[in-house]
């Protein structure tokens, strides 16, 4: 195993309504700070990333409220099917606003 599959898995679930918010943030990091993760994109059109199944993660997402069904549906898929759930984190405007109903999810 080399260097880099010993550091901290961060996986990003982009879609096309946030890939320019992640583009913000990972720029927003210091070098350094990320240099300490493996950042894991999974794009809205592929399947979960292998990661999920092999290592603990965190899991991100962010997304808006006409989303939220799509984002709940896929966090119960992960539960059943992952033997370890990842941790999530979530952002943007619906996780903002309504933070009852985010922590509900997951």
């Amino acid at each position: 195993m080399n260097q880099s599959q010993h550091r901290p898995v961060i996986v990003l679930r982009v879609h096309p309504y946030n890939k320019v918010s992640w583009g913000a943030l990972l720029g927003a990091c210091p070098v350094d700070l990320l240099a300490e993760f493996r950042v894991v994109l999974w794009n809205s059109t592929d399947p979960p990333p292998a990661v999920l199944h092999h290592e603990r993660v965190l899991l991100c997402y962010s997304f808006m409220t006409p989303h939220v069904p799509t984002v709940r549906e896929e966090l119960q898929m992960l539960q059943r099917e992952l033997l370890h759930p990842p941790t999530l984190i979530a952002g943007g405007p619906h996780a903002i606003n309504d933070t009852e109903e985010t922590l509900e999810m997951g």
